[in-house]
């Protein structure tokens, strides 16, 4: 058998353009011989088989195979081919067009409700994936989130997060995962509540339940208010002896109970005393495994010098 020069039965390559993310296939007809050896090149560099580039030549079909085209893979295609009577190339141009995908959310942020003060985590997740051009906020009730040491936010692979080390009462509001492209911008908010110390006492606990702690509030504006409303202060700090209170948080179902003295201010009017205590709060070990916290005492008490207070 004679020898040929490697030649290409048909035009050759010819110029393709797909969508980014689409697969691509460029091939040619070959005949030669012997049978030529083939090589496909993207510019000046050769392009090794993989599972990204799968590469064949059967039966006189010289085949590229790209299995997912991005915007950086737009440029020059050649395959070359080659025995011992010479070498023929054949070349086109592969161009890749983005995406036009506007950011969207596939998971939304959650709601969190919180007893008291501590960690809160909010997650979502964000197409499309890969995007250079993203850009991914938090806010707060509208304005950015301030960069702070108990805060990190994650973005990555399309997973947003939140995280609050520790979330106080101030922190409540509406939490908004806020993302946006060239093409567009989506969001998604959650609400963020974080009761403060004094919500943790129970309505039950308090005279008159829900009454009672709503007319304790109400002689403490009053109070706050001074001239206002009538209001006089006795300049006198007065002691005043605590007792039965009782535990908010036990690991043991016994019951307890202990004398405390705390400062209280007094102001008269309208024939009530109302009073109250700004004392720090106390941590008290009681018993072991149990803990009594006390935080913005607030008491009604009639015109006597020891009174009880329920917690």
């Amino acid at each position: 058998h004679c020898t040929s020069v490697p030649h290409f039965d048909i035009d050759g390559l010819k110029n393709i353009t797909v969508i980014e993310g689409e697969s691509v296939t460029l091939e040619c007809y070959i005949s030669g011989h012997p049978a030529p050896t083939v090589s496909w090149y993207r510019e000046d560099y050769q392009i090794e088989s993989s599972i990204d580039f799968q590469i064949t030549f059967k039966a006189g079909v010289a085949r590229l195979v790209i299995r997912e085209a991005f915007a950086e893979d737009s440029g020059r295609f050649t395959c070359t081919a080659t025995n011992a009577a010479g070498t023929v190339s054949s070349s086109c141009h592969l161009h890749v067009q983005e995406k036009q995908q506007k950011p969207f959310f596939k998971k939304k942020l959650t709601s969190l409700r919180l007893r008291h003060f501590g960690p809160a985590h909010f997650d979502c997740r964000l197409t499309p994936i890969g995007d250079p051009t993203m850009v991914v906020e938090w806010l707060h009730d509208g304005k950015p989130l301030e960069a702070a040491n108990r805060l990190r936010m994650i973005n990555e692979f399309g997973y947003c997060s939140l995280d609050y080390g520790v979330a106080y009462p101030r922190d409540s509001g509406v939490i908004t995962c806020r993302a946006s492209n060239k093409y567009g911008t989506d969001h998604t908010s959650a609400t963020l509540i974080v009761k403060d110390e004094k919500s943790l006492v129970e309505e039950t606990q308090l005279p008159e339940g829900r009454k009672g702690l709503q007319r304790i509030e109400e002689m403490e504006r009053m109070a706050h208010e001074g001239a206002l409303a009538g209001v006089t202060e006795d300049q006198k700090e007065k002691q005043i002896l605590l007792k039965n209170l009782r535990i908010l948080k036990s690991q043991s179902p016994s019951q307890a109970s202990l004398n405390a003295r705390f400062p209280l201010k007094m102001w008269r009017g309208n024939g009530i005393v109302v009073m109250w205590s700004s004392h720090p709060i106390v941590n008290t070990l009681l018993h072991p495994g149990v803990v009594a916290k006390f935080s913005l005492l607030k008491m009604l008490v009639r015109k006597t010098k020891e009174s009880t207070a329920l917690l």
